[in-house]
């Protein structure tokens, strides 16, 4: 096999004199040799299914945290907590960042050392809700401000494509080495509202939608995989895996709406936008409350802050990379 394999790589390289064409020759060759017959005996393809789970690192915390922690740990909040806690209750809560870890995979098995694998899992949401009541001025007529957040990080099943390299093909336990790439569409959702009770009693409510997308959301992927055959067709499956998924370009539309009563209830003042764009993150000086926290928008441009109280600015950034350990059971179906 080998005395063929050199013949074949040294007419290639006679065909193709350029070094970067005969460095693709060659790798060409090494991929496909294992899948030619050996020994006489032609090779089977093969077509099998693999169910495994287990246990996977939390994810990374990134911008959705430092967004939610921003807001919970203002200067303002911080100070009356620790000398009048009544003046502030509640708390933002941060995102879970545990997912379970599963994934079915159909493999096809095309040379003696050589597969090929595509790979998805159940989707992942992540959400949480929660809320802050802050006494600006206590008593009767006092001033107060309800906030609440409601962001979710959606993970839709991804697509996994797997190249496999295996040098144990032939016997009862084997380990190979894999990678490929990966297609993980993923959202970020955020409600929130701001609610401003004034000391005459007027009452003023501010609500934002958020829903946008990932654009180009590929990741890597790669890892090692031990199986123990019990049969031909059924064996046990220990594999570990680490992927590399960092996306900080996401795409969608933010909404806003304004409405403001009097004490009485009658309705005098509603303004609603909207505008689609790119997700930022920010932090900005709350006039309300004198207080620096960050913010999540959608902008198409980037306005001219020169006369603001905006400051930060940069592309939401989520990072869904992690490493995981699974085990299962692979069956062949031909």
């Amino acid at each position: 096999m080998l005395a063929s394999w050199y013949q074949r790589a040294k007419r290639c390289l006679k065909m193709k004199p350029a070094k970067l064409g005969s460095a693709v020759c060659l790798v060409v060759l090494m991929a496909l040799s294992p899948a030619l017959p050996q020994d006489g005996k032609p090779f089977r393809p093969a077509l099998s299914f693999k169910l495994s789970g287990g246990w996977g690192s939390p994810l990374p915390k990134d911008d959705i945290d430092r967004y939610l922690e921003s807001v919970n740990n203002n200067a303002e909040f911080k100070y009356w907590r620790e000398v009048d806690p009544s003046r502030v209750t509640g708390e933002i809560r941060p995102l879970n960042y545990q997912l379970p870890e599963w994934e079915l995979e159909l493999i096809a098995t095309l040379g003696s050392h050589i597969s090929l694998g595509f790979a998805t899992s159940i989707p992942h949401k992540k959400a949480v809700e929660s809320s802050v009541r802050y006494i600006q001025v206590p008593g009767e007529e006092g001033q107060v401000v309800d906030m609440s957040y409601r962001p979710s990080i959606m993970v839709w099943p991804p697509m996994k494509f797997r190249f496999y390299y295996s040098p144990l093909r032939e016997s009862r336990a084997d380990i190979s080495i894999n990678g490929g790439i990966g297609i993980y569409p993923t959202d970020i959702d955020e409600y929130f509202t701001y609610g401003l009770v004034f000391p005459l009693g007027d009452y003023g409510l501010s609500e934002q939608y958020i829903d946008s997308s990932a654009r180009f959301p590929l990741g890597f992927q790669g890892g090692f995989c031990f199986e123990y055959r019990f049969t031909k067709n059924l064996a046990l499956v220990v594999e570990t895996e680490w992927r590399h998924v960092v996306f900080n370009r996401f795409k969608g539309r933010v909404r806003y709406f304004v409405n403001e009563w009097t004490r009485e209830g009658e309705h005098y003042l509603s303004w609603h936008d909207d505008e689609k764009g790119t997700l930022y993150y920010f932090t900005e000086e709350n006039q309300d409350l004198g207080a620096r926290w960050g913010v999540l928008t959608v902008w198409d441009k980037i306005p001219d802050i020169s006369v603001t109280f905006i400051s930060d600015i940069k592309k939401v950034r989520l990072n869904l990379s992690r490493s995981a350990i699974r085990i299962g059971f692979r069956l062949r179906l031909f």
